[in-house]
Protein backbone atom coordinates (compact mmCIF):
# COMPACT_ATOMS: atom_id res chain seq x y z
CA UNK A 1 0.00 0.00 0.00
CA UNK A 2 2.60 2.61 0.70
CA UNK A 3 4.18 1.87 -3.15
CA UNK A 4 0.92 2.72 -4.30
CA UNK A 5 0.64 5.64 -2.48
CA UNK A 6 4.29 7.10 -3.00
CA UNK A 7 3.08 6.67 -6.68
CA UNK A 8 -0.25 8.09 -6.19
CA UNK A 9 1.20 11.04 -4.45
CA UNK A 10 4.18 11.23 -6.90
CA UNK A 11 1.54 11.51 -9.74
CA UNK A 12 -0.40 13.65 -8.56
CA UNK A 13 2.50 16.60 -7.72
CA UNK A 14 3.51 15.48 -11.69
CA UNK A 15 0.07 16.69 -12.61
CA UNK A 16 0.20 19.91 -10.35
CA UNK A 17 3.11 21.20 -11.75
CA UNK A 18 1.74 19.91 -15.44
CA UNK A 19 4.86 18.04 -15.51
CA UNK A 20 3.15 15.06 -16.29
CA UNK A 21 3.63 14.74 -19.86
CA UNK A 22 7.32 14.38 -19.96
CA UNK A 23 8.42 10.69 -20.43
CA UNK A 24 11.39 10.47 -19.00
CA UNK A 25 10.00 11.60 -15.41
CA UNK A 26 8.15 8.35 -15.41
CA UNK A 27 10.96 6.44 -14.89
CA UNK A 28 10.98 7.59 -11.65
CA UNK A 29 7.69 5.30 -11.00
CA UNK A 30 9.87 2.55 -11.59
CA UNK A 31 12.26 4.05 -8.81
CA UNK A 32 9.53 3.89 -6.23
CA UNK A 33 8.58 0.91 -7.46
CA UNK A 34 11.51 -0.89 -6.52
CA UNK A 35 12.04 0.89 -3.45
CA UNK A 36 8.48 -0.01 -2.06
CA UNK A 37 9.08 -4.05 -3.14
CA UNK A 38 12.73 -3.64 -1.75
CA UNK A 39 11.06 -2.33 1.43
CA UNK A 40 8.33 -5.27 1.70
CA UNK A 41 10.56 -8.06 1.17
CA UNK A 42 13.09 -6.98 3.78
CA UNK A 43 10.44 -6.42 6.59
CA UNK A 44 9.37 -10.25 5.68
CA UNK A 45 12.77 -11.20 6.18
CA UNK A 46 12.97 -9.41 9.05
CA UNK A 47 9.68 -10.56 10.70
CA UNK A 48 9.74 -14.27 9.61
CA UNK A 49 12.44 -16.96 10.73
CA UNK A 50 11.38 -19.51 7.56
CA UNK A 51 12.29 -17.04 4.80
CA UNK A 52 13.47 -18.73 1.80
CA UNK A 53 13.85 -17.61 -1.97
CA UNK A 54 10.35 -18.27 -3.05
CA UNK A 55 8.73 -16.46 -0.10
CA UNK A 56 10.59 -13.31 -1.03
CA UNK A 57 9.86 -14.08 -4.67
CA UNK A 58 5.68 -14.41 -3.97
CA UNK A 59 6.26 -10.69 -1.45
CA UNK A 60 7.90 -9.14 -4.29
CA UNK A 61 5.17 -9.97 -7.03
CA UNK A 62 2.58 -9.24 -5.04
CA UNK A 63 3.43 -6.43 -3.97
CA UNK A 64 4.65 -5.12 -7.47
CA UNK A 65 1.29 -6.29 -8.69
CA UNK A 66 -1.10 -5.34 -6.46
CA UNK A 67 0.58 -1.32 -6.32
CA UNK A 68 0.79 -1.37 -9.86
CA UNK A 69 -3.28 -2.56 -10.63
CA UNK A 70 -4.24 -0.11 -8.11
CA UNK A 71 -2.02 2.75 -9.62
CA UNK A 72 -3.42 2.11 -12.85
CA UNK A 73 -6.83 2.37 -11.55
CA UNK A 74 -6.05 5.42 -10.24
CA UNK A 75 -4.75 6.96 -12.99
CA UNK A 76 -7.58 6.17 -15.32
CA UNK A 77 -10.06 7.57 -12.33
CA UNK A 78 -8.16 10.53 -12.30
CA UNK A 79 -8.04 10.98 -16.27
CA UNK A 80 -11.13 10.26 -16.63
CA UNK A 81 -12.24 13.14 -14.95
CA UNK A 82 -9.86 15.63 -16.40
CA UNK A 83 -10.09 14.61 -19.97
CA UNK A 84 -13.64 12.92 -20.91
CA UNK A 85 -12.67 13.75 -24.82
CA UNK A 86 -10.28 10.84 -24.17
CA UNK A 87 -13.35 8.15 -23.06
CA UNK A 88 -15.40 9.06 -26.05
CA UNK A 89 -13.99 6.24 -28.80
CA UNK A 90 -14.80 3.87 -25.97
CA UNK A 91 -18.40 4.62 -25.25
CA UNK A 92 -19.68 3.37 -28.34
CA UNK A 93 -22.33 0.41 -28.15
CA UNK A 94 -21.27 -2.52 -29.64
CA UNK A 95 -18.00 -3.62 -29.17
CA UNK A 96 -17.23 -4.91 -32.31
CA UNK A 97 -18.00 -1.50 -34.50
CA UNK A 98 -15.39 -0.08 -36.00
CA UNK A 99 -17.02 3.10 -37.55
Amino acid sequence: MISFFALSFYFLAMKALGLVHIPWLRFVNAGILFTGVFMAIMEVKNSETGFTYFIGLGTGVSTAFFASTLFALFVLHTWHGSLPGVWSPFKKTSFLEFT
